[in-house]
């Protein structure tokens, strides 16, 4: 009887920890979605910024945009 008990309790504590461990998973999965996106999110404001930069530094050596337009670009 307290060897059946034993086993019952063993087998609770079992699928508690496939359950947490399932949950954790879950959550960490979440966490690595809402990271990959931040990173397409972050890749494109570099590209943008990239190519702001680039028009802003094709406009001063043609003679349309200031300095000041090129280093505003390069800040943001």
């Amino acid at each position: 009887q307290q060897n059946t008990a034993a086993i019952e309790q063993a087998r609770i504590r079992l699928e508690q920890a496939r359950t947490a461990a399932t949950v954790e998973i879950a959550s960490a999965r979440r966490d690595l979605d809402a990271a990959v996106r931040a990173l397409a999110v972050q890749r494109q404001t570099v590209e943008t910024a990239e190519t702001a930069f680039e028009f802003a530094t094709a406009r001063l050596a043609e003679g349309v945009a200031t300095q000041a337009d090129v280093r505003l670009a390069s800040q943001n």
